[in-house]
Order: C-alpha cells, then sequence, then structure tokens
C-alpha cells in the first residue's frame, strides 16, 4: 500500500504503474500521476474519478482489455509491473533510496478531468495501444503485479462455485464477446456465481450504448474499489 506522502515524491513512471493497476488506461494513469501533489487519498479518489468521467469509449475499452474473465484467463491491455514503492512504508519510501526521486512531472493546471481530456492524443496512448489483430491473444496472456492479486480477490466467491456453474459462466462469457466483442466485465467483489451468471445472461439482452453504460458504471466501481487498496490512509 501506498501513502499519500510516498506516491507524491515517487517517479514518473513508478506513480503511472501503480495507478494503471487500478485503472488501465494510460490517459487516466498520466493525467493523475501529471496532477500531483494530492492532500489526501480523498483528493486522489476524487480526482482520479473525475478523470474517469471523462474519458471517452476508447479509453474505456482499453481499461475493459485488461481485466480477466470471470473465472477465466485474463486478456491486459499492456503488461503492467509491480511498480517501484509498492508497498511503501509510512514514511513514503519502499527501502530503496534510489528508486524514492521526486517527482518529474510538472505539476500541471486545471482539473484532473481537464488533463485527461488534453492528454487523449498524447504519444502515451499511441505507444500503449494494442496493435491489431491483438485481442484474441491478450485473452489468454497472464494477469501480473498488484491486479492479479487483486483480481484473485474480487472473484474469489464467485470461485467457490460448482463445476456446472462455472460452465454455465464460461458459456455465457463466450456468448458475451461474441456479441460485444470484449470481455464480460461486472464488479465481482462479495458476488456468487450464480448472481454473476444472471447478470451475464441478462446484460446479453442490451443494446450497444445500454451495455457500454452499463460496463463504464461496473469499471468505475472497480477503480474506486483498486484505489482504496492502493492508497489507503496513511498510518
Amino acid at each position: 500500500m501506498w501513502t499519500i506522502a510516498g506516491f507524491n515524491t515517487a517517479d514518473a513512471e513508478s506513480a503511472t504503474r501503480v495507478l494503471a493497476a487500478c485503472c488501465a488506461s494510460p490517459v487516466w494513469a498520466e493525467g493523475l500521476a501529471t496532477g500531483r501533489p494530492y492532500d489526501s487519498p480523498a483528493a486522489l479518489t476524487d480526482a482520479a474519478l473525475a478523470a474517469f468521467d471523462a474519458l471517452d469509449d476508447a479509453e474505456i475499452e482499453r481499461a475493459v482489455d485488461a481485466h480477466p474473465r470471470i473465472g477465466g484467463a485474463a486478456r491486459p491491455a499492456q503488461p503492467v509491473a509491480v511498480p517501484a514503492g509498492f508497498g511503501a512504508t509510512a514514511d513514503g519510501t519502499d527501502g530503496s533510496a534510489e528508486r524514492a526521486q521526486p517527482a518529474t512531472a510538472p505539476a500541471g493546471s486545471g482539473t484532473a478531468a481537464e488533463r485527461v481530456g488534453r492528454t487523449a492524443g498524447s504519444a502515451i496512448a499511441d505507444e500503449a495501444g494494442p496493435a491489431p489483430g491483438a485481442a484474441a491473444d491478450r485473452r489468454t496472456a497472464p494477469l501480473s503485479g498488484p491486479e492479479a492479486e487483486w483480481s484473485r480477490g474480487e472473484q474469489a466467491r464467485a470461485m467457490t462455485a460448482d463445476a456446472a456453474v462455472k460452465a454455465d459462466l464460461a458459456d455465457a462469457n463466450a456468448a458475451y464477446e461474441r456479441r460485444f466483442d470484449r470481455v464480460f466485465l461486472i464488479c465481482a467483489t462479495g458476488l456468487a456465481a450464480a448472481d454473476i451468471l444472471a447478470a451475464a445472461r441478462r446484460r446479453l439482452g442490451n443494446d450497444d450504448a445500454t451495455e457500454r453504460a452499463e460496463t463504464r458504471a461496473e469499471l468505475r466501481k472497480i477503480v474506486a474499489l483498486r484505489l482504496g487498496k492502493a492508497f489507503g490512509e496513511d498510518r
């Protein structure tokens, strides 16, 4: 877990990486890292959710692509390594003076949402974007870093289902991907597999616009939860 002090003084790459573990939109992560310093975890969360709400559909798709199927393999949009400083101590360091460098990115101006809008066409988005035809390969790529642990925890209850329910869920995942060409995304924390299966079957009946809105809302819940895991109150 990071302290807000450690996050504010981390190098730009480390700050961006820990944010990407919460939401794999490069535009979102870069905009928030550029917006440092933040007064508190709550201030960071407020800025993060405002910036999330400003993302266009393309960036939402990038972030969704980083999530695993419920009960299946991941399809990450880009590899996200465990960032330097993850597990930082109360003084904002991780025990490595070499990695505790001052932030090099400018403080920026305007709200986080405005910074995200200005960043939408930046090089980081171009560099991090998936290559054409890469979606099928991403579906079986292993997830790594803190998001792998978070994903396992989020799906823990669903993974206690019996084999028949898991098979039905796999079928629903496949049907959803054929229908919408993306992984079925739901904030799975605390949900049983039967609840997730019912939601997947219901959402298969959505039109494209309704389903995009539902996917965005579920992703927003996940982002808020993961920010809480990464940036708890300073101790």
